[in-house]
């Protein structure tokens, strides 16, 4: 049987707000351009009194711009790429792809691209932030953090780069650094309502529900109505064990900005853990519509679909494609590996290709629940091919529904 995890902690790991990156703009390739990072207030009106006078943009850096605000990515795409190595638009050309590389679902491609920024312009503070965050969620808190450090360094007035430090040294388990960061934010600014969000999860991290209660309903008195802090209280209210109110706060927070996908992430655990796979399933669904790229959407996708697997063996095959998903990033993995072929393997339509997974789970389970699960669906689907014709029961092996992995 899979291992149990707490509410807290699931919803925990899903707490920090993730920002959308910004249009492509026609400013200056070395200017420091607004910034946001988990978790931030909404972004405020970039500053324009440090603003270098504008180089005049290439045509095709300008049209590159006009078909991303229309819509239009390959195309806008084709544009950035073109942008050569001479013009002064070049490190804001990389870092626009990697923009265009997020939407897409290609995070691989967008770090590339925020690495190819920053190697044209070091103080490109934009494609700074961007990467430490794609760092942060692909649970590379702890590369974040340095990059997140130079950024201060280069552009040390900019109260959201210390908020995304103090956001990525939490990430990292570096609370003390984080709490130290996020009141040298309030120092400048004391009304800055992320800082008090940090100091919120930190609080929260520590088992201090009440006090992260205090620090969140500060963050919502500077704020206002916003989602991310709409998001943190509902954490809280779950680790106080007050599921209507924790409810209420993430549907606020999707009320808010139905594109904020933590809340919907959150909102899928709650699910999960409830055992409402349906409802789960399809908040991870709306994660991973919002950001393809979400790793952590898709393995939990997998998981609220093996719950309605075991409720419906038809929904097997459904689970069987969702692990594989999971496996595309993560081949050898060894829960992705048994949820496949017990997957497929809970409907015929499935069995063949259950097969080589559930023989590869006979090696690579981690508990002797999946090996015994994976040996008694082999012998099912044996035992259907030796039979007529009828095909197995097609009822799922293994007993009770997984929970999801940390």
């Amino acid at each position: 049987m899979r291992k149990l995890i707490s509410i807290a902690m699931l919803l925990g790991c899903a707490g920090a707000q993730r920002e959308t990156r910004s249009t492509p703009v026609l400013a200056p390739a070395a200017a420091p351009a607004q910034v946001s990072a988990a978790p931030a207030a909404p972004p405020a009106p970039e500053p324009q009194a440090e603003v270098p006078k504008p180089i005049p943009a290439s045509s095709a850096f300008s049209d590159a711009v006009a078909a991303f605000e229309g819509g239009r990515l390959d195309e806008a795409k084709q544009g950035f790429e073109s942008i050569p190595d001479s013009d002064p638009h070049r490190a804001s050309a990389r870092y626009d792809l990697g923009v265009i590389a997020e939407r897409q679902g290609d995070v691989a491609a967008a770090e590339r691209a925020y690495r190819e920024a920053l190697s044209s312009n070091p103080d490109h503070a934009r494609a700074l932030a961007a990467l430490a965050q794609l760092l942060r969620e692909q649970g590379k808190a702890a590369d974040a953090v340095p990059l997140y450090e130079s950024a201060v360094q280069r552009h040390p007035d900019e109260l959201q780069l210390l908020n995304g430090l103090a956001a990525a040294q939490r990430s990292a388990g570096q609370r003390e650094k984080a709490e130290a960061t996020a009141r040298r934010v309030l120092a400048r600014s004391r009304d800055d309502a992320a800082a008090y969000r940090t100091l919120a999860l930190c609080a929260l991290d520590q088992g201090n529900a009440r006090l992260a209660e205090l620090y969140a309903l500060t963050a919502h008195k500077r704020a206002g109505e916003d989602p991310s802090v709409a998001n943190t209280l509902g954490l809280i209210y779950l680790k106080l064990d007050e599921r209507p109110r924790a409810l209420a706060e993430l549907q606020r927070a999707i009320a808010l900005d139905p594109s904020f996908a933590p809340a919907h992430l959150n909102l899928g655990l709650l699910a999960l853990a409830n055992r409402d796979y349906a409802t789960a399933e399809k908040s991870f669904s709306r994660v991973l519509a919002l950001h393809p790229g979400s790793r952590e959407a898709l393995r939990l996708r997998a998981w609220a679909l093996d719950g309605l697997r075991a409720q419906d063996p038809h929904r097997g095959p459904d689970a069987g494609a969702a692990f594989e998903q999971v496996l595309a990033l993560q081949p050898d993995d060894p829960e992705a590996t048994c949820g496949a072929g017990l997957g497929y393997g809970a409907d015929r339509t499935g069995y063949d290709r259950a097969l080589p997974f559930l023989e590869k789970c006979l090696h690579l389970a981690t508990t002797p629940q999946e090996r015994q699960a994976a040996e008694a669906r082999l012998r099912t689907i044996q035992a259907a091919r030796a039979a007529t014709g009828s095909g197995g029961s097609g009822q799922a092996e293994g007993g009770g529904s997984p929970e999801p992995a940390q």
